[in-house]
Formats: structure tokens, C-alpha cells, sequence
């Protein structure tokens, strides 16, 4: 079952689920490849005739996880959801070819992923709050906000 703000969407069509503002933007640089990310989301976001617009939902990747104090989501992964998030990301394009930048660590992106949304939820279950397998941190931002979260975040 997939829920969006309590309510089941499992059986929406991708138009009926835009339309309650859940959105994706696809890891494809082709879309505008002139453009960075953030342009082409600020495209995606003009083109949008829902009111009000939908937040922008960052996630930051293989090689960092947003602190728990910076997440405004911080949504629980079971070991199931976890074993198909990592398939999606070993089945996508990026990994046919190593990083650019792999940095000090050789490992492929979903290992790093593995690792780091298990830590997350270790994190989470010292802080006395409830166990889970895995855990995905997530920022949240208006689209009226022209930049990117960094490091700290405005809230």
C-alpha cells in the first residue's frame, strides 16, 4: 500500500497522484541538458498548474545522508523496501559505469546506500524513538525558495 498524507494512492494513475502533488523529477540529464538540476525543476515547477505548488523533496545521494537534525522527512524503510530500493538503484543507468568522483570509497552506490540508510535508522532507534529496519532522511523546501538546502538548511 502507498500512502500520500494518510490517504491510500496505491491504485492512482501517475496524472490522479500529480494531481495530489506528488511529483518526480527523473535522474536523466538529458531533460535539458544546458540546464543544472535545479533549472530544470524550476521548468518542471512553471509548467505545474496545481495550487499551491508541490514542495521540493531533496535527497542527497550514495555518499551522504542528511543529519536527523536537518531532516524534515525521515521516512522508515522494512527489509523488503530496502532490498527494492537497492534493486532500483543497481537496475538504474548510473551504475552501468563507475563514478566520476568516487572519492576514497570504491564501493558501488547501492552498498553506500545500504550502510547509510541502516545507520540512519540505528541513529534514530538511540534516540529512544521506534526501531526500523532502514531509514531515508529527506529536506523539504517550498519552491519559492531559489537555492538549494546546504550543509544547514534554512528553515
Amino acid at each position: 500500500m502507498i500512502k500520500l498524507f494518510g490517504e491510500d494512492i496505491t491504485d492512482l494513475g501517475p496524472d490522479e497522484r500529480a494531481k495530489l502533488g506528488l511529483q518526480r523529477s527523473f535522474q536523466d540529464a538529458g531533460l535539458f541538458p544546458a540546464l543544472t538540476v535545479t533549472e530544470n525543476i524550476a521548468v518542471a515547477l512553471e509548467r505545474y498548474a496545481g495550487n499551491p505548488p508541490p514542495d521540493i523533496w531533496y535527497y542527497r545521494g550514495a555518499w551522504q545522508e542528511w543529519s536527523i537534525a536537518e531532516a524534515d522527512i525521515l521516512i522508515p524503510l522494512s527489509e523488503e523496501e530496502l532490498r527494492r530500493k537497492i534493486s532500483a538503484i543497481f537496475k538504474h543507468q548510473s551504475q552501468k559505469d563507475r563514478a566520476p568522483f568516487p572519492g576514497v570509497d570504491e564501493r558501488e552506490f547501492w552498498q553506500r546506500i545500504e550502510e547509510r540508510n541502516k545507520a540512519t535508522a540505528h541513529l534514530v532507534d538511540q534516540l529512544g524513538l521506534p526501531e526500523y529496519f532502514a531509514m531515508e532522511a529527506i529536506v523539504v523546501r517550498p519552491p519559492a525558495s531559489k537555492t538549494r538546502p546546504t550543509a544547514h538548511p534554512p528553515r
